[in-house]
């Protein structure tokens, strides 16, 4: 499908005070984890490579490794000292966005409205983190937007981690579906491993698959996605093309933008670039 009017969108995450190569775009999202403590010093330093870009827009949320940013909780700031909490950071030109939206113009004249969460499951005492058991996501998303940028991943998407299987938040995934018919694009990181880029059709049987996956959905959902796929697969069989009910919605982006390989590593991974 031939877009009108595209926009570039090249997004990133979990930089850990690299400074990757950047391709050109309309529109650079990082979506957390700039730097691998988080101090005020090691912030501006990313914050001033940001600020060179020329992407039109540079929209920037925090992750667990930025309790430099998190004011409520760290009022005095990691360094406790004088001047150095967010507010005192040389934001230039970039958007931070932190449980909040901003609506971005374009010269084409498309807008994009982009809400910005940083929050992710507990892991350790870092910033920006909520008990497993509480639903932090519930309705956050306001209607009409976008993109919606997350320092973690939903579960079942990008999330998997070898050793620990899937590492996602299911309530995170809940509000994703609940926002899927605006929402064109949603970024994240954290996850390192799940790097990557999936168009997921947001359809029935998707639907029914995490809803089963998730524990949401028993026996009865379970025979509706096996007749489902059989459908599907006998339609494609038949006529060499897809059920007529497959692809009638248009679907949602998701990107896991994780730069850096392993916390501890310096070699990265490329920016994912992606128009919308």
């Amino acid at each position: 499908m031939t877009l009108k009017n595209p926009l570039r969108v090249v997004c990133i995450s979990d930089t850990h005070d690299l400074q990757p190569l950047l391709p050109y775009g309309d529109l650079l999202l990082h979506v957390g984890d700039l730097t691998g403590r988080g101090t005020f010093g090691q912030l501006q330093i990313q914050l001033d490579w940001l600020n060179k870009q020329s992407h039109r827009y540079k929209v920037v949320i925090a992750g667990n490794k930025g309790p430099g940013l998190e004011h409520k909780e760290y009022p005095g700031r990691l360094d406790r000292n004088s001047g150095q909490e967010r507010k005192d950071l040389n934001w230039g030109s970039l958007i931070y966005l932190q449980s909040e939206s901003a609506t971005l113009e374009f010269p084409s004249g498309r807008k994009l409205k982009v809400y910005g969460s940083p929050w992710t499951s507990q892991f350790g005492t870092w910033a920006f983190q909520y008990p497993p058991i509480r639903d932090v996501f519930y309705t956050t998303v306001p209607p009409g937007t976008d993109i919606f940028l997350t320092h973690g991943p939903p579960k079942y998407h990008l999330d998997l981690v070898n050793a620990r299987g899937h590492q996602g938040c299911p309530h995170l995934a809940r509000e994703v579906w609940r926002s899927h018919d605006a929402l064109k694009l949603v970024v994240f990181g954290h996850i390192h491993e799940g790097h990557g880029r999936e168009d997921s059709p947001f359809d029935r049987s998707q639907q029914l698959r995490e809803e089963i996956l998730l524990g949401l959905s028993g026996l009865i959902s379970f025979v509706e996605l096996a007749l489902r796929l059989l459908f599907e697969r006998l339609s494609l069989l038949l006529s060499s093309e897809r059920s007529p009910e497959f692809g009638k919605q248009r679907g949602v982006t998701l990107v896991n933008a994780a730069i850096a390989t392993r916390p501890w590593e310096k070699d990265s991974k490329v920016p994912i670039v992606v128009e919308i």
